[in-house]
């Protein structure tokens, strides 16, 4: 757990208050994890769709 980035932090945080660690199995760390990073790398496309359509109103706007 030492080795994950910032970002993993938090939730690290909420496994460690919520879990028994001592009990918690790799594989469902792990899969705490992976899940954790799924969502984000969701977050960060939805945002970027976001961001495109923005733009692209944004663009229309101004030449109308």
């Amino acid at each position: 757990m030492q080795t994950l980035t910032p970002q993993f932090d938090h939730i690290l945080v909420g496994i460690e208050v919520s879990k028994d660690l001592e009990a918690m199995s790799i594989e469902e760390l792990s899969n705490s994890l992976e899940a954790h990073e799924q969502r984000l790398v969701k977050r960060k496309n939805n945002e970027k769709v976001t961001e495109h359509a923005l733009q692209a109103k944004v663009g229309q706007s101004t030449r109308g």
